[in-house]
Formats: structure tokens, sequence, C-alpha cells
């Protein structure tokens, strides 16, 4: 505007103009503005009359115009074969007779009538007469490539060779312009002959025109910023500048999180200007999206942003700045907008990926309820998709973990939380790539891509092969309390039949319990046992071909039936990812990031198989006597259910199975004389007076109305103890002569020596003689039965021990690792609160104290702001916490 000004005021200026950007580049704009300028006088008002242009006049040194005749030419507008201007039967065919008669009417046509009606270039000679008869005279040429790719022959060569005698010829005239457009990008130019007419026409601009160059930097975040929003009252101000601050001081408060021009004074004049856009949202459009062939520079930005600041204003958007992580792609305006220059692919990426209903970003964020409360997952695939997508899949593209916080975050967010969603994205999205810290999206398929195609391959056979091999994989380092695990046994009935110890079977993936069907306590009739229960029942009931003995030494765990399709989908998963990387082929081709990338996705996939199956893995089956009160001792069995707790999988399948066994006393581990007795009562007569231990064990482990004990130790420990106790009526003997009926070596009320007990005998005590005793001093023949004391009266055996007096109160305290304080609360949990909590009304209190001390520097203030603003989400009161100066 300067320039024109000046060259129409008489003084020195630039004859001739060349406007040359990608389309959407602000030619058309600049030109409108040329022609209203140069029409201030003629249309009757003085310069300053219109806004700004006061002092543009006051720098090019101009008080005012003398008139000014204008020509516009857009070739667009006119056709090669149809007449430019018709008056009184009068007619203008070719461009140079349709400027002469917009400059000096029909006496300006008549003086190159030759030219005009043999349609050649009149040259300058005849053109430097009418321009200066004009002057000052501005002439605006637009879309002239459009105008000449339609020319052929003659008329194409004749209209380049007009266009160079009418720079020369402005050039020679003193308030002569002219101002031609030209585009930049092939999209524009069309076809060859517009690519050459392109060529032609930047030579002759450019002997005599003075180049200039769109807008660009942080003038292009001022010009959007004026298109988008009203000006800025007082109070916007205000917000601005408060908005500004908190965003200066998050950078610099975390220094290594965010690039370092982001801490430069310029980052701050970017911020004020851009208001209330953040700069990295403009910095992408005029870096990264500008190179897209089809992208319109300024219009393509307000066309996209338009939309973007609409939905979020629908939205009632309280964000203090429009970051990219902000900029609603689901929204069907800015979606179109922003598919339009990208490769077509893109489209549903951005839907399933993205930005949608049903998204990756969107179920992981329902998944994860931490990354959900921030959007960080759908603000950190945004962030990446706005930044890489013109790229195309080029890697050289990526975002960085520095470039994507600084897209994200806002003062207050959780800074680490957004790269915690890419990694999560990352790991099952089928079109971001990573490569170390740099993240993008590419149209070509990812090996997540490949492995979830493969997965799909996978079938229900192997699946499960692979469920039975990850159980016995567990069950070989981890037994938990039993002496005997059988991981998924291929024919459960062939487990052997042994006395010695408690086992536990863990069943297959095809004998899965329905917990919300049959319940735990099937009758031996039922007809709605699970498939777990028929097979539990099958093993307990029968060995191979012939009936199990020993029914009381087994308890089973089943797989949950609603749980197992998570355990099959990372089952297949983790197949998938292994046939990858078996692959010697697919692995010679694959770059070293993506073979990094696979061995990763492997381990995780086993990690999560792993915290599958110990979370389906949660039904306890112990066989239990189907009780009959007009029966004596029960019979048959039941096997009620009873559900594992294994909180985040932090145990083995038997580790839990283990607990919960002991915990309820499925299996025992101690048991003291006075239940082994009550246990004793229906099985020995009354009439017999003593027991083989080792058939005492075989009563244990076969029946199961009997406790289930952990081993024979338990047993013998209690037979021990039983002896030991002068309380009970019961001995210990090694043997037992018939034809004396004596009892060899028995034992009563002595501590017995080490050794196995299976060869003694159980003895009733009244069935034992008792040994001669010595007289007491005093008395007078010294053959008193022991018992006869006080003149003949018969002192009783001592009482049974009373009961002990029931616990009724539980404390602790307990020290925390701060570093490991999640895994010791989750081991609390199940070790200590669950089992308080089984106790009939029961109630259990929790306090957690926190202690902290930051030495004589103190605490950083963002983490003083951080601590604060947290206690306040997790509804903390101000009474309940503090930060303390001493």
């Amino acid at each position: 505007l300067r320039a024109v000004v000046q060259r129409l005021g008489g003084q020195t200026g630039e004859p001739v103009i060349g406007l040359q950007t990608n389309f959407g580049g602000g030619k058309t704009h600049t030109m409108l503005a040329l022609h209203h300028v140069a029409g201030a006088v003629e249309a009757g008002y003085r310069p300053e009359a219109l806004e700004g242009l006061a002092p543009i006049f006051a720098e090019a040194g101009v008080e005012t115009l003398p008139r000014v005749r204008r020509a516009v030419f857009v070739g667009t507008d006119k056709g090669v074969a149809e007449a430019m201007h018709t008056e009184g039967g009068r007619e203008v065919r070719t461009l140079w007779g349709y400027l002469a008669w917009r400059l000096g009417g029909w006496a300006a046509v008549d003086a190159i009538a030759g030219s005009e009606q043999a349609g050649t270039n009149p040259g300058s000679e005849r053109l430097i007469p009418i321009l200066r008869e004009a002057a000052p005279c501005l002439i605006l040429l637009d879309e002239v490539v459009a105008f000449a790719r339609q020319l052929r022959g003659v008329p194409y060569d004749a209209f380049h060779a007009f266009v160079q005698s009418l720079t020369e010829a402005a050039a020679a005239v003193e308030g002569a312009v002219v101002v031609g457009s030209l585009p930049e990008s092939g999209t524009e130019v069309g076809d060859e002959q517009g690519r050459d007419a392109l060529r032609r026409l930047e030579k002759i601009f450019g002997r005599l025109q003075s180049a200039w160059t769109p807008a660009s930097g942080v003038e292009t975040f001022e010009i959007v910023r004026r298109r988008l929003f009203q000006p800025l009252d007082e109070a916007g101000e205000r917000a601005r500048d408060e908005t500004v601050r908190a965003f200066r001081k998050l950078y610099r408060d975390h220094r290594a999180d965010f690039p370092p021009e982001a801490r430069e004074a310029a980052y701050e004049d970017q911020m004020r200007r851009a208001w209330p856009l953040h700069p990295e949202v403009l910095r992408r459009f005029a870096g990264d999206w500008s190179v897209l062939e089809k992208f319109q520079r300024t219009r393509g930005i307000l066309k996209i942003m338009a939309g973007a600041v609409y939905a979020l204003w629908q939205g009632e958007s309280t964000a203090p700045l429009i970051t990219p992580a902000m900029l609603p792609f689901g929204d069907a305006r800015v979606r179109t907008a922003l598919l339009e220059p990208l490769d077509r692919a893109y489209g549903p990426i951005l839907q399933s990926e993205v930005d949608g209903d049903q998204s990756l970003t969107a179920r992981i964020e329902a998944r994860r309820p931490r990354l959900g409360r921030a959007k960080a997952a759908t603000g950190a695939a945004r962030a990446v998709f706005f930044a890489t997508a013109p790229h195309a899949g080029d890697a050289r593209g990526g975002l960085t973990g520095a470039e994507l916080r600084l897209a994200c975050a806002r003062p207050g967010d959780q800074i680490a939380v957004f790269g915690e969603a890419l990694q999560e994205i990352a790991s099952s999205a089928a079109y971001l790539y990573r490569d170390g810290d740099r993240y993008w999206f590419s149209p070509r398929p990812t090996l997540n891509k490949l492995a979830a195609d493969r997965a799909r391959d996978v079938g229900a056979d192997r699946v499960d092969r692979r469920i039975v091999e990850a159980l016995r994989e567990e069950a070989a380092h981890d037994r938990g309390g039993f002496h005997r695990v059988h991981a998924a046994p291929d024919d459960p009935a062939d487990v052997e039949d042994r006395r010695g110890a408690a086992a536990l079977v863990i069943l297959p993936p095809a004998a899965a319990h329905d917990g919300g069907g049959s319940g735990g306590a099937a009758s031996a009739s039922s007809v709605t046992a699970s498939a777990a229960e028929a097979l539990a029942r099958d093993t307990v009931a029968r060995r191979g071909s012939g009936q199990r003995l020993h029914r009381n030494a087994l308890v089973f765990v089943a797989a949950d039936a609603a749980n197992l399709d998570a355990v099959r989908e990372n089952a297949r998963r983790e197949r998938a990812w292994r046939s990858i990387l078996d692959d010697a082929d697919l692995r010679e081709n694959m770059t070293r990031a993506q073979a990094s990338d696979a061995e990763g996705q492997l381990r995780r996939a086993g990690e999560a198989l792993r915290r599958s199956v110990r979370g389906a893995w949660v039904h306890l089956l112990c066989p239990a006597p189907i009780s009959d009160a007009n029966r004596g001792p029960p019979s048959g069995f039941a096997l009620p259910a009873a559900r594992l707790v294994n909180r985040g999988g932090a145990k083995s399948v038997a580790r839990a199975a283990w607990d919960k066994a002991a915990g309820d006393g499925a299996v025992l581990g101690e048991i003291g004389p006075e239940n082994l007795t009550r246990c004793l009562g229906p099985l020995w007569p009354e009439d017999r007076p003593h027991v083989p231990v080792e058939e005492l064990r075989a009563w244990f482990a076969s029946y199961v109305y009997l406790p289930r004990l952990r081993d024979e130790a338990v047993l013998d420990d209690a037979l021990r103890r039983l002896a030991e106790d002068l309380a009970w009526p019961f001995a210990l003997a090694a043997g037992f002569d018939e034809a004396t009926g004596a009892y060899a070596d028995a034992v009563d009320g002595k501590a017995l020596t080490p050794g196995d007990l299976g060869s003694r005998l159980l003895v009733r005590r009244e069935a034992v003689p008792a040994p001669p005793e010595s007289p007491r001093p005093g008395t007078a023949g010294g053959n008193v039965h022991p018992e006869v004391r006080n003149g003949g009266d018969f002192e009783p055996p001592p009482p049974p021990p009373s009961a002990p007096r029931p616990k009724k109160r539980f404390f602790a305290s307990l020290k925390l690792d701060p570093e490991r304080a999640g895994r010791d609360l989750a081991r609390i949990m199940d070790g200590l609160l669950v089992e308080l909590t089984r106790a009939p009304r029961s109630e259990v209190a929790l306090t957690l104290e926190i202690h902290g001390s930051a030495g004589e520097a103190g605490y950083p203030e963002d983490v003083v702001d951080t601590v604060t603003a947290n206690a306040r989400d997790l509804k903390l009161s101000e009474s309940d916490l503090g930060f303390e100066e001493e």
C-alpha cells in the first residue's frame, strides 16, 4: 500500500509489483485494498476517512492523491472467446483493448485499433501514450495464469508479449503502476499449459517487478486473531496478561519438560499476539501445514480455526488458551476442513484412533479414569496428529516429548500424564509410530495393525493351549502353600491319588465356572452345575477307571466364564507378537526401532496375559459334606465355590487359592486336640480301644466331612499334643499284644521323641493299665491307688483347659516406603483388611498419615501449588493438611 501510494502520488515508487503466494495467501485481499485506496478521492472523501489509511499516507509522505484511473482484469471472469466489453454496437475482444478502454475509453481503444482487430500485441510504444494520458493509473491483473492456460497458438504468444510490453510501458510512465498476482502452487496452475504460462509470466514480471512475500511469523498470528475475534477490551487485556503469566510460569518452573524457545522473551510476545490461540497452533499451521499443496495458508487456517472456535464456544469451554490438544477434530466441520488437504487415508485414522466416541483414545480414557479426567489420551493424540499428519508418515516430522507437553499442558495439569497416555495409545494403535521419544501418525499400518490381523487368525485351540502353558509356567515357580499343584492337567481324573498332602488342581480354560449361574453350592444332583463343577466332581469321584480313595486331598480353582474372553484376547495378542518376532523375513526388514518396539510389545502382552489369567482364575471349589441330620455321618459331597481376592493380579493363582483356602478354613495348617477329638467321634466306635495312626491319616485324606489338612504333619502334631495333655483321655502306644492285652511303650502325658508316628496307635487311656506308683511319705502300705487321696476319696482328673477369651480389637502401625507405597498398601489390603472384615459385625477404620520435610530450601512453589490443588480434588479440607514454615 505504501509503495503504490508513493508511485501514484508522484514520488519514486515501484511501477511493477508481483504478488506470488500459495492460494489463500492474501493476493486478492491486497488488490482489493489497492483498489479502494486508489478510489478514495474519486469517491469524494479524504484518505483518512478510510480506517487505517492515514498512517500509510503519512509514512509514504503523501498528503492526498489526485484522481486515479483504475483498470482491473480478473482472468477467471473473462472468457477467451467472448467479447470483453460491448457498447454502442462496438465490442472489445482482446486484453489490451479492454485495459485501454478501462483507462482511456474508446479513444484509447482507437489508438491501438489495428492490434485489437488483428489480435496481436500493440507493443510498449503504443501503450506508453495511453498510460501517460491516464496517469496516475493503477492496473490490477488477477488470475492471469488461469486466463493464459486457455489460449492456444498465436493468441497465447500474443498474450505473453503484451504483458511484457505493459510492464515496460508502466516503468516508463510516471504515476503508472501494474500489480499482478501469480500462484505459487501447482494446484492453481493446472495442466502443462498452465505450468508453461506460469514460468513465462514469472520471467516477464521478474525483469521489472518488486517481489513481495506474504505475511509470516508473528504477523500471521495477529492476522488470524483479528479475523476470528473481536478487539480486546480492558477486561480482555487483563485476562490475556494473566493467562500469559500463568503459562510463562509453567514453562519456567518446568524447564526440562518444554522446548527452550518457550522460555524466551520473544515467546511471550507471540502469546500476546496470538491469544486466545496458543502460538503452537499457528506455528504448526504456518510451518507443517503450509507445505501441503492443497492447503490454503491464511484461508485454510481461518476455515479450520473458525469451526474449532465455534465448536468450543458451543461446548462452553472455559480453557484459558486454545492449544493443539483442544482442537475439536471430532466436530464434523473441523474434521472436514482439516482432512481436505491430507491423504484420504487419514480420515479413518482420525476417527478410529484420535477423536471419536468409539475411538481408541475414548476407550483408553474410559478404562483409565486418571487419563479420562484430564482427557489426556485424546489431547495427546490430537497434538501428534496435528503436528505430523502433513508429513505423510515421515519420521522426521515426529513430535518429541517436549513438543507434546507444549501442545497439551496447561497450568495445573500433571505434565507427565500426556506422555503416559501416548505410550498407552502406542501400545495398541494401528497407525501411530514411535521411535524413542518421537511419535507420528502415518497412513501406513504399524506392526500393531499386523499383530491385530494375526491375532484374529489364531485359532481357539492354540489360544487355550497358550493359556494352559501360562498356568503351568506359573505353577512351576509358585505353589502357594500347597505341596502339590496340578496346573491344567490334560485329564484331571488322572491326577494322582495320593494321601500325603492337600493338592490344588487348576482347572483348564475349557472348564470355567459361571459365578452368576449355579452359585457355589451345587448338590450332588444339581443339573445346573458349571463345566468347572462337573469336571471337579468327576475328578473327586474317580481316578482313571476306578474310584478315587483320597477325596479329601483335592481342592480346585477355576476360571470365571465372564473373564475368559479377556484372557483369550491377551493370549491371541501374545501369540501374534511372538509370530512377528519369529518371522525371519519380517524381522530382517524391521528397523531397529520397530524390532525394539515389537520386543517390548511381546513383553507387555505376556505380562497382560499373566495378569488376566490371575484375574480370571478366581473360583475356589472345595469338596464339602452334604449335611443330613437324620442320617448320622454325612454322605456324598457338594462343591461350594468361594471367590478369591487377587487385587491387581499381585499373587499367583496358587498363592491366591492357598490364601483363600487357609483363611476360610478349607485347608488347615493346624488342628488342635479339641477339634481332633470332635472329628474322631463319629468314626471311632466306643468299643474299639485303639486306632492305628496310619488309619487316621487315611480317614482325613478320604472323608470330605473331616477337615482338610495341609499335610500329615498337621495331624501328627495334633496327635502329639493330644497325648501329652492329660486333659484328654488318649495316649499313643508303639504296639498292642493281643495275648496279654498290654500296650507297648504307651505314652501318657509325656513328650514324644521325634520320629514317624505312622506305626503307632492312638489308644483310649482307660484301656492302658496304670503303672505302679511308689507310696507317698506318710502312707501305711504304699499300695494306694494313685488316684486315691485324703482317706479314700478319688481325686478327679483336672478339667480341660478353659477356652481362651475372644480377641475383640486389632491395631497396627506400619511405616510405608514412599517409593513403594502403592504396592505396600495393596499387600495390607489383601493380608490384613480383607481378613479383618471377614469377621461378623467387623468394623475397620484406616487412617493414612503423611509427614514430609524438604530441608532448609523448602518446597518449590509449584510443588506447593500442585499438592494443594490435588488435595482439593481429593476432597480434603484445609484442616486435614497444610504446609508449615518450621
